[in-house]
């Protein structure tokens, strides 16, 4: 089971994403079923002065005005994980958890969840060599539960947990489960906070039944969950179709086309997502039937047929709506072995790429929470050397908010938490 962000990414492999058998493939990265031994010495780039030019050769100055709060796991060179959130401007670096990875901002930015070793409940015995979920208060690392809180399916505590998705609503979190020793145990659940009265139970386990499903979005009414089902990896990515599934009714649909696959990892974090109004949803995926990338658009109505809006995507990761509707971006490779940010309107036309005349290839963007900009991955060289930037929308600029040349996953851009 490939869980989002609790292994180590090949980055400069994203760039130079290789289309084989019709599957997005990333060289090195992160090995299947392993939990994570994160790393109390990781740290992020001490302050916003640092040099950015000597440590990376990157043009992206510091400084970037907007709001919000940035989360991100760092890896070490041994691939132990810490989590840290740090300001858009690259000011405030905070070691969150030292041994903790995958953060999840609630819907209000006032919390923040994560995955980390040893989480169980006060009466049984914490099991270090897996992984649960903590919820953490604003401003600090205040525990203020753990998912889930009570034993309504004792067994889940042999498994792996991890967070990957919270409902706009704030009421769920749809969690990836896995056995570190058996596949069959594989899985997907829906944590709910107003069932059966005791904040956070576990009434749905594994609500898909027992396979390999990764959550990617809830519906902006909360009351559908987007997932991908793994079918096969390759390297350190998961691939297979996209689905929707029912948060009261359990009732599952596809919503990707035969043939046609999505890749996720911790880079990656959801090719897909949801419009503004929640009536259609975008991806970036492989059609097997043609060999190539394309990113989709296809209405949540059942029987609704997918288009491609852009045609010819090489190595797309993922296609993701600004949080307004009003534009998507999406990244591919460009001329060189590099990947370029390009945002569009939601009918494909007025496609622009941001990065055109950037040195360092960019992917895998993340939205702010006001739309005005975007969180990217960047690299100028392999694998393990890159840093996060910050892309403006509307092409007015490139800012660096790390300087520490390494791996970071399970990056998000949350609306508050300081």
């Amino acid at each position: 089971m490939l869980a989002r962000g609790t292994r180590s990414f090949a980055l400069a492999g994203v760039f130079v994403a290789l289309i084989t058998v019709g599957a997005i493939v990333f060289v090195g990265g992160r090995q299947p079923s392993t939990s994570p031994t994160p790393s109390a010495t990781a740290s992020p780039n001490p302050s916003a002065s640092s040099s950015a030019t000597a440590s990376s050769g990157s043009l992206a100055p510091f400084g970037y005005t907007g709001g919000g709060t940035i989360e991100f796991t760092k890896h070490d060179a041994s691939g132990k994980d810490a989590l840290w959130v740090i300001d858009p401007s690259g000011l405030n670096p905070t070691l969150v958890a030292s041994a903790g990875c995958c953060g999840l901002f609630s819907p209000d930015g006032s919390q923040l969840a994560l995955a980390a070793p040893g989480v169980t409940l006060p009466s049984l015995t914490p099991d270090p060599s897996l992984l649960g979920i903590e919820v953490l208060d604003r401003p600090g690392t205040n525990v203020a539960f753990v998912v889930p809180t009570g034993c309504g399916a004792c067994t889940v505590f042999g498994l792996n947990d991890e967070p990957d998705a919270w409902s706009p609503n704030g009421r769920y979190i749809a969690l990836t489960m896995w056995s570190d020793t058996d596949d069959s145990q594989a899985g997907m659940g829906i944590a709910d906070r107003d069932f059966p009265g005791i904040p956070w139970d576990w009434p749905q386990t594994r609500v898909t039944g027992a396979h390999a499903d990764i959550p990617i979005a809830f519906s902006p009414d909360s009351s559908m969950l987007l997932f991908m089902r793994t079918e096969r990896t390759v390297g350190p990515t998961a691939i297979g179709p996209l689905f929707v599934v029912g948060v009261t009714d359990l009732a599952v649909r596809q919503v990707s086309p035969p043939g046609v696959t999505v890749s996720t990892n911790g880079l990656i974090q959801g090719p897909a997502s949801w419009s503004s109004d929640g009536q259609s949803i975008v991806f970036a995926g492989v059609d097997a039937s043609v060999g190539t990338t394309s990113i989709f658009e296809v209405g949540i109505q059942d029987g609704a047929e997918a288009r491609k809006i852009v045609a010819d995507a090489p190595g797309a990761t993922s296609a993701r709506f600004s949080p307004d509707g009003t534009m998507i971006a999406f990244d591919r490779k460009a001329s060189t072995a590099f990947h370029d940010l390009w945002v569009m309107q939601p009918d494909g036309t007025g496609a622009t790429n941001l990065t055109s005349t950037f040195d360092p290839g960019v992917c895998c963007a993340q939205w702010s929470p006001d739309g005005k900009a975007m969180l990217v991955a960047g690299t100028t060289s392999d694998d393990s050397h890159n840093n996060l930037l910050v892309v403006a929308a509307d092409g007015g600029g490139i800012w660096q908010v790390t300087d520490d040349l390494n791996v970071y996953t399970g990056f998000l851009w949350g609306p508050g938490f300081r």
